[in-house]
């Protein structure tokens, strides 16, 4: 994770596989960290690693190696090891990197978080599950809220990611302008009972996709409208079934309406009446 400038606040999860912690005696937690001229910009000023621990007696403990401001220049591992006698961890409930409090005009980083069991920090290696990259899946968190010479800006992201394909979502806020993305293939809404998705209303599409066979474009597919008061500049539909029109002028081309009975057509400079065989029956206009 990387900050620059007056931090307030910027976090980020990390996974903690599971594990018997009845049986952790020792515990070391560690992470990279790389800074210059870091300056304090509140009352909690820190870049920290941690995480939340409940512990036998149920009590919380926050387990944590920490980088204090002010402080010249700083680029290595910070770590602190932690023992356990009477009390021992019943979970850990999530873990974080994290940047609270500071600023630098030079970047801010924090990275490659790691929890073990003894009392050594060791160099961060991926964790066996993480080696096969094409089965990886991660799960990733981002709260930040910084200081801007404008006010506050703040973003809060999800985003899991397996086999290399990304999906999220944000919420920024910044300078009076707010925004919230989505980030997949397919975003729709279903109903909040059942197992199935049931009856989409309507459904998103950023990529072409094949849906029974037949290819379908990117775009928005609405099952069911109901739009109670509706302005279009410009419309174009293939086919319409309009059960009362009401125009105050219309530019039509050529106007068509048959029945049983024959058929009757409007060219605009022209009108014709035929028989149901297309047989002329009347014609008036410029001839």
């Amino acid at each position: 994770m990387t900050a620059r400038g007056a931090i307030t606040w910027q976090a980020k999860s990390f996974s903690v596989a599971q594990y018997d912690w009845s049986s952790v005696n020792n515990l070391t937690i560690s992470a990279d960290v790389k800074c210059n001229n870091l300056q304090r910009n509140g009352d909690l000023y820190r870049i920290t690693v941690e995480i939340k621990a409940i512990m036998s007696n149920d009590a919380v403990w926050w387990i944590h190696a920490t980088l204090n401001a002010p402080i010249a220049s700083y680029s290595g591992r910070i770590s602190k090891t932690y023992n356990f006698t009477d009390l021992k961890i019943k979970n850990v409930e999530f873990a974080n990197i994290l940047i609270n409090n500071v600023s630098s005009n030079n970047d801010i980083v924090i990275s490659k978080p790691k929890l073990e069991v003894g009392t050594i920090a060791t160099d961060w290696t991926p964790a066996p599950e993480d080696v096969d990259s094409a089965n990886q899946a991660a799960l990733e968190q981002i709260s930040q809220v910084k200081a801007t010479a404008d006010g506050l800006s703040a973003q809060h992201t999800i985003k899991v990611q397996t086999g290399g394909i990304v999906s999220g979502i944000g919420l920024m806020s910044s300078n009076g302008v707010s925004a919230f993305a989505v980030r997949a293939d397919q975003f729709y809404i279903a109903p909040p009972t059942g197992t199935s998705k049931g009856v989409l209303p309507f459904t998103v599409q950023t990529m072409p996709r094949t849906v029974n066979g037949v290819s379908v474009p990117a775009g928005t597919y609405i099952d069911n409208a109901c739009i109670a008061n509706g302005s279009i500049d410009i419309a174009k539909i293939n086919k319409a079934s309009i059960q009362s029109l009401s125009a105050l002028s219309a530019n039509i081309g050529t106007l068509t309406t048959s029945d049983s009975r024959g058929t009757f057509t409007y060219t605009g400079s022209k009108i014709e009446l035929r028989d149901p065989q297309g047989r002329l029956l009347m014609e008036m206009g410029l001839l």
